[in-house]
C-alpha cells in the first residue's frame, strides 16, 4: 500500500520558516469496506484553529479497513477531522479555520448508500498516537415482515414502501441536534419482491435518510415517515407512521401487518 508523507519543505510553506520543531504522529482512520476515500483535515487546536495539513487518502488497508502512516506535525494540541466519499473535491480555501468544517454540509440527493458519507474527529498531542474511527451520516429503515390479514383471500398487490419528511441536507461532523433545514417530500419506491398473500412476507427493505432526531414533531420540523403503499381489490391504500427519533448511523427494523383498507398495525424497534 503506497505511504504519504510530509515534507519539510512543505511543512516551511504551511507555517514559515520560523517553526522548525516537528514531532512524528502515528496516525490511523478506521473504517470498512464502503470507502474509497478520505480526507483528512489536521487543525491546530488553539484559540482560532487553523488548518496545518489537509490530505486525501485515496484508500484504506483492503485487509483491516485501516489506513496507518506517520506524519509530520508541528508540536502542540491538534484537532484530526476526517470524511470519507465526499462527492466533490473540498475547497480547501473555504476551510482553513475549524469553524468552516463543522459547516461543512451533505446533501441527501447526492448520498450512495453503498459509499455513504463517513466521518470522524480526534483531538491528540503532536507525538502521540491518533486514531480516528469513520462513521456514516445516514441512517437506515428496514422493512423486515409484512403480514395481511385481509377477508376474502385478497392480496397486497404491487407492494413498495419509502420514507417521507426526510432531511434535504446534513452536516456531515455533527452528532446530534439533528433538525431539518430543508425537507424533501419523499425517497425513492422501494418495491417489494412479490404480493404478499396468505404468507408472512420477509422482503428486507432498506430505505435511507439523514438524521432527524426531534423528540416531537412541530409544524417546521416534522417527524420523519414511514409509508407502505399497495393495491387492494384494485384500490390505492396508503398506510403511514411517524419513526422515532433518529439519531445518526442509527438503524430501525418496521414490521406490518394490513388489516384492511384503512387499519393496519406495526412495530418499530
Amino acid at each position: 500500500m503506497p505511504a504519504f508523507t510530509v515534507s519539510c519543505n512543505m511543512l516551511e510553506e504551511l507555517f514559515g520558516e520560523q517553526e522548525t520543531e516537528k514531532s512524528a504522529v502515528s496516525f490511523y482512520v478506521r473504517g470498512d469496506s464502503r470507502i474509497d476515500s478520505v480526507d483528512l483535515f489536521i487543525y491546530r487546536d488553539e484559540a482560532v484553529k487553523t488548518l496545518e495539513l489537509h490530505k486525501r487518502i485515496p484508500y484504506l488497508d483492503s485487509a483491516g479497513r485501516i489506513y496507518a502512516d506517520t506524519l509530520l506535525l508541528s508540536k502542540g494540541s491538534k484537532v484530526a477531522v476526517a470524511a470519507a466519499n465526499l462527492y466533490r473535491y473540498p475547497d480547501i480555501d473555504r476551510l482553513y479555520s475549524y469553524e468552516s468544517v463543522e459547516l461543512l454540509s451533505m446533501d441527501y440527493e447526492n448520498e450512495n448508500p453503498e459509499r455513504p458519507v463517513m466521518s470522524g474527529i480526534s483531538v491528540f498531542t503532536a507525538g502521540e498516537r491518533c486514531e480516528v474511527e469513520l462513521r456514516p451520516l445516514l441512517c437506515n429503515v428496514v422493512l423486515s415482515a409484512v403480514s395481511n390479514n385481509l377477508t376474502g383471500y385478497n392480496c397486497l398487490e404491487n407492494p413498495r414502501c419509502y420514507l417521507e419528511n426526510v432531511s434535504e441536507s446534513a452536516e456531515i461532523f455533527r452528532e446530534t441536534g439533528f433538525r431539518p433545514s430543508g425537507l424533501l417530500d419523499r425517497t425513492e419506491k422501494v418495491s417489494l419482491p412479490c404480493d404478499v398473500g396468505l404468507l408472512t412476507q420477509y422482503p428486507d427493505s432498506h430505505l435511507y435518510c439523514y438524521p432527524n432526531d426531534s423528540q416531537e414533531g412541530t409544524v417546521g420540523t416534522p417527524r420523519t415517515c414511514f409509508t407502505f403503499e399497495c393495491e387492494i381489490k384494485g384500490e390505492t391504500c396508503t398506510f403511514s407512521t411517524e419513526l422515532p427519533s433518529l439519531t445518526r448511523a442509527s438503524t430501525h427494523t418496521v414490521e406490518l401487518t394490513v388489516n384492511s383498507k384503512k387499519d393496519f398495525r406495526y412495530k418499530v424497534y
